[in-house]
């Protein structure tokens, strides 16, 4: 069955019973009660016209088919075999398919009025009352079982009898209109169906006015931030886990109460959409997402199904994607992006000031090093697809990092995880600056990236640890499509040009393997290799004041092209702990680090 998405949630309660109605019907409205003035929300017009897109969207029918099998599966006392009711994780709690089971029983009620199906609901209900299975993540117990149960309670809430409703009711109590950001939304939309199964339309009210509290650009806290980021869980980035199901949502919502008195107004819409144009949607590309925005996801096809997700949300909302070239730099979250026609590439970094990963619910257990300024440059768009399994998490592309023999697998540190403030950058014109200084585990470093068309310098200075550790900055881990030519100075692949200009440029063997497993422990750990090219610069064992140079050039252009460019028209001018210089042409790109300042300046 398809995802019982919100858009769906709020046009079922218009529905009177759970079977299909007849066109016409006896004219008789429901008077509302939650707003005086307004429309009541179970109006006759509003159920025959919404049976259409029920019918679409909900996938009725086809669950129902497999209702025999949920039949097969019940126990006497309302349980299902197969189930884990005593399951501990965190993640991908057992206990939920004893929700989905009720579901699928439930869309048989509707579209066969099968009374087997039905009693076999309430045991279902019964059961799960008695012995209230809970999760150790609330997120379960407050947003999951309710957001799952309360869809398919609204199909079939004319058969229930009161015993049985008031049950489903008191496992939607434990949802209620709390928390922050994306949080709150599905909370307040699970209080919404709460008060759809009980025709209480002054709860739904509250809690639609609750959502819209959360469609604004948040100065402080979690949502959007001012730079058309999306921040939870702290100051960190998350466009790819609750930013962007913030879009699926709510894209669900203003399309679902449109033509209702609950309608959401154009203006939130216009944010929504502002939203979606300078800040989510300039990570996709190729039908793929970034990678670095992943957030704590980064398991087997996430790439590929948040660039789904959000592409269907915006097609819900009528927003076709607007392809963006130039660049985007989000202080409020340490991240830049460089968007040109034939590539593009992210810089994520981390300061006193944000959270740069995440660990939690034992997902993205290997992410250490992962925002210690990761640039991921890519033009199939195929380059990181699914490589979490068998990358070299201390040879993350861009990132300066020790190795001190240590498991990476679920290691943290004490938050914040870089001690300095001084991370920063600038859009401006054709040109992006990210300025990183690393200050973390005793590895210091100040290391720069300048953007322009063509490509992106790279530089690092004073790089230093005490302990006898070797440290290497990674140039690049991706996965090999085609040829690896090398060069004296350089290695070419997939149309990527990768120039040594100070420091030698080595090169890993080609296969890596892994398992799934290290990633998140309900994983499989059968044995994954694939072939990567990784390519990094050794400084070494307990450096002081190291640096690198390279360039990217990630245009397609040959080799010779490349070469041509980076030694006549790229200049490095001061590579220094005060100043990182260079000059491209006749623009001067600069990194001042006592003030804390990225300027672009072309000559006069």
């Amino acid at each position: 069955m398809k995802r019982i998405v919100p858009a769906v949630l709020a046009l079922l309660f218009l529905l009177p019973c759970c079977s299909k109605p007849e066109v016409g019907g006896s004219g008789e409205e429901e008077q509302g009660s939650g707003k005086p003035g307004t429309e009541s929300l179970f109006t006759q017009k509003n159920r025959i016209a919404c049976l259409a897109y029920l019918e679409k969207y909900l996938g009725t029918e086809s669950e129902a088919t497999k209702a025999d099998a949920v039949l097969a599966k019940q126990q006497a006392d309302g349980s299902f075999t197969g189930i884990d009711y005593a399951d501990t994780r965190r993640s991908g709690w057992s206990p939920c398919t004893h929700i989905t089971n009720i579901r699928t029983l439930a869309c048989a009620v509707y579209v066969n009025a099968r009374k087997d199906c039905l009693d076999a609901i309430y045991k279902a209900i019964d059961y799960w009352c008695a012995t209230n299975p809970t999760c150790t993540n609330w997120w379960y117990n407050e947003i999951y079982v309710p957001q799952t149960l309360g869809p398919c309670m609204l199909l079939i809430r004319e058969r229930l009898d009161n015993d049985h409703k008031a049950k489903v009711l008191s496992i939607m109590d434990k949802a209620y209109i709390g928390r922050t950001g994306q949080n709150k939304v599905w909370l307040s939309g699970n209080v919404l169906l709460r008060g759809l199964i009980a025709k209480d339309e002054a709860q739904v009210y509250e809690a639609r006015a609750s959502i819209l509290e959360e469609i604004v650009i948040m100065q402080e806290g979690e949502g959007i931030r001012p730079d058309w980021s999306f921040h939870q869980h702290g100051a960190q980035l998350q466009f790819g886990n609750y930013g962007l199901s913030y879009v699926t949502v709510l894209a669900d919502w203003f399309e679902s109460l449109k033509g209702t008195p609950l309608e959401i107004d154009a203006r939130k819409r216009k944010l929504m959409e502002n939203y979606i144009y300078y800040g989510v949607s300039r990570v996709l590309w190729k039908d793929r997402f970034d990678m670095n925005a992943c957030g704590r996801q980064v398991n087997k096809g996430s790439q590929r199904s948040k660039a789904t997700s959000l592409l269907n949300a915006m097609a819900k909302m009528g927003f076709e994607e607007k392809p963006f070239v130039g660049p985007s730099y989000y202080p409020y979250s340490d991240f830049g992006i460089y968007r040109t026609d034939n590539w593009y590439a992210s810089i994520r970094m981390q300061s006193a000031r944000t959270v740069g990963y995440e660990m939690v619910n034992s997902e993205n257990m290997m992410s250490y090093f992962s925002a210690d300024g990761a640039l991921l440059v890519r033009r199939n768009g195929r380059e990181y697809e699914d490589v979490s399994a068998v990358w070299n998490w201390r040879h993350v592309p861009g990132v300066t990092a020790y190795d001190d023999g240590s498991e990476l697998y679920g290691k943290t540190a004490k938050k914040p995880y870089n001690d300095t403030e001084k991370v920063f950058g600038l859009a401006e014109g054709d040109y992006l600056i990210a300025a990183m200084d690393l200050v973390r585990d005793g590895l210091t470093a100040r290391k720069a990236w300048f953007f322009c068309p063509k490509g992106i310098v790279c530089l690092g200075t004073g790089i230093s640890r005490a302990a006898s550790d070797p440290v290497t900055t990674a140039v690049e881990q991706c996965l090999v499509d085609g040829s690896v030519t090398q060069g004296e100075r350089y290695y070419r692949h997939n149309g990527i040009t990768y120039i040594s200009m100070e420091g030698t440029i080595l090169q890993a063997p080609l296969a890596h393997s892994g398992n799934w497993k290290v990633i998140s422990p309900n994983s499989s750990d059968a044995t994954v290799t694939s072939n990567l090219l990784d390519l990094y610069i050794d400084h070494g064992s307990a450096p002081s004041g190291a640096s690198y140079c390279y360039a990217v050039v990630p245009d397609g252009s040959s080799a010779a092209d490349a070469l041509a460019w980076v030694d006549g028209s790229v200049q490095i001018v001061t590579n220094n702990s005060d100043w990182q210089t260079v000059r491209l042409g006749d623009t001067t790109l600069s990194v001042n680090w006592t003030d804390a300042k990225a300027t672009v300046s072309k000559a006069q």
